[in-house]
């Protein structure tokens, strides 16, 4: 078998400005420890929420809530993405407890089944998962923590997180274990095998999952769990993960196996009730109190404590203010190209190998996969309320609501909901240029993903295309990623590195989606 061996890139470095001991007093991570650190993260998220933060570096050292920050902080210069986060949050909590830490340091592609072949162009996308093959650890004291992380930068990346919830020969244990959904709290990391990470913050009353996350642009914004986050094969280790205990050894770190840990689970892949042998994994069900539930509403009534009942209007309500977090989310990020120069550029002759997975200017500024998970919270929403209606005519015990006209109610709750949601760009003449909700689900299969893009036609015409955004090459280059931007699913391993000519010809014209699908809630209340 050929190795795919990789030290991964990642861009979270703190500098060394000032000289911050990690003093590892204690030898073992207690319960008491995983409920503190759990306290932490939450502090953090709700700083984020509250506004007076929106970065990792920030956060840390500004929130009203962080227990653990002192003077010694302001030593601390974090440049944090999403693959990054959950070892940031960890490791400042260890340093601040004097505890052990361990990470994965190396990773090979794991091997494909008998009798197919294994291509990996990108180990954060293999096909078959990855397998740990080896791990770094402090487990004494050292006299500079920056130091010790400014070797940790070029090994942290989302590759890591691709690994199947029961180790396979070959490989160490993961840095994190598949966790029982009963357990999911604050400082469980969610992992999208699209190459996202996440971490939860909050579990609302209503059993949603609140998460915060980090961007290339060093960005740190919240949101809400939900179709966006992708199910996949049990080896790209999808789905909601925490960090295993550690204890020292002999003066060596050991992680906890899986059978040593209580709420380990494989149940958010295999489900409750697994398929019979020789069916596919998906084909497992999610029962609860007797009752078959998709998977995410399995997942959303585990955490509201067992209850199965939907309120259509509460639901609505908190998905449109989701919606209205993900759109800002996407202004700053546009905002981010333009000021970076990348509007301003010649459009890149070709597209990258993959526009989904890449690195370099493309990574940092572009968008298609921030859209491709906008679009999929959209028609989250449609599908749902779709949904609810259907219950509701049936007579369905599973709806709670004690109106005489749901439709017209979710349709008040919904008009509501997007008149409290301002929205803004600056167009290419400097001019702001207001929306709504509603202004870009009618353009939201016209924005465009590439940073090379004016900021007219970031977000699809919206306003009015300016005389430099309506001719010329990049508006060529527009015409030529329509299909692409009406994808929604990720595909990591096609290549799409295509000139312009050849997409709107034939060479790369079976790239992408030529109808969209329907994603207007309103169309469903009219």
């Amino acid at each position: 078998m050929k190795q795919f061996v990789v030290l991964l890139l990642v861009s979270f470095s703190i500098s060394s400005a000032q000289a911050i001991s990690w003093n590892v007093t204690r030898y073992a991570w207690t319960d008491a420890d995983e409920a503190e650190y759990s306290q932490f993260v939450q502090s953090i998220g709700l700083a984020l929420e509250s506004g007076v933060c929106d970065t990792a570096e920030s956060c840390i050292k500004n929130a009203p809530g962080n227990f653990l920050k002192n003077a010694e902080d302001a030593g601390l210069a974090m440049h944090v993405d999403c693959a990054d986060l959950p070892y940031a949050l960890r490791s400042y909590f260890a340093m601040k407890k004097g505890l052990p830490f361990s990470y994965a340091s190396e990773i090979v592609a794991a091997p494909a089944p008998a009798g197919e072949e294994l291509k990996v162009r990108d180990i954060r996308y293999s096909s078959y998962g990855n397998l740990i093959t080896a791990r770094k650890s402090i487990v004494q004291s050292t006299s500079d923590f920056n130091a010790y992380w400014d070797r940790l930068i070029d090994i942290v990346a989302s590759g890591m997180y691709r690994t199947h919830p029961i180790r396979q020969n070959g490989s160490l244990e993961s840095d994190m274990y598949s966790t029982d959904i009963k357990s999911i709290k604050p400082g469980t990391n969610i992992y999208d095998p699209a190459g996202h990470v996440a971490v939860v913050y909050k579990i609302g009353s209503s059993g949603r999952i609140f998460f915060i996350d980090a961007h290339p642009d060093n960005s740190l914004t919240r949101g809400s769990y939900g179709q966006k986050f992708a199910r996949s094969r049990p080896f790209a280790g999808a789905g909601f993960r925490n960090f295993r205990p550690i204890r020292v050894v002999d003066g060596r770190a050991k992680l906890a196996a899986n059978e040593e840990i209580p709420n380990f689970s494989t149940v958010q892949y295999f489900g409750t009730n697994p398929a019979p042998e020789g069916q596919s994994w998906s084909k497992g069900l999610f029962i609860l109190n007797g009752e078959a539930l998709l998977y995410y509403d399995y997942v959303r009534a585990v955490m509201a404590g067992g209850r199965v009942t939907v309120d259509p209007i509460l639901e609505l309500t908190e998905m449109v203010d989701g919606l209205c977090l993900d759109a800002k989310d996407r202004v700053r990020s546009v905002k981010d190209a333009v000021k970076n120069g990348l509007s301003s550029k010649p459009h890149i002759g070709r597209l990258p190998y993959n526009i989904f997975g890449t690195d370099g200017e493309w990574e940092s500024f572009s968008t298609p996969s921030r859209d491709a998970r906008l679009k999929t919270s959209f028609k989250e929403l449609h599908d749902n309320v779709e949904e609810w209606l259907r219950m509701y005519a049936e007579g369905s015990p599973r709806i709670v609501y004690a109106g005489a006209n749901l439709k017209g109610d979710l349709r008040a709750a919904y008009d509501t909901m997007v008149g409290r949601c301002s929205l803004k760009f600056e167009n290419t003449a400097g001019e702001r240029v207001r929306f709504t909700l509603n202004d870009l689900v009618d353009n939201i299969w016209k924005l465009s993903f590439s940073p090379y893009h004016c900021p007219e036609l970031r977000w699809g015409g919206i306003g009015g295309l300016s005389s430099s955004c309506s001719s010329g090459d990049k508006v060529k280059w527009y015409k030529a990623q329509a299909k692409l931007r009406n994808q929604i699913e990720r595909t990591y391993e096609v290549r799409m590195n295509y000139s312009a000519e050849e997409l709107l010809t034939g060479s790369g014209m079976s790239l992408g989606v030529s109808t969209p699908p329907e994603v207007d809630v309103r169309k469903l209340l009219n």
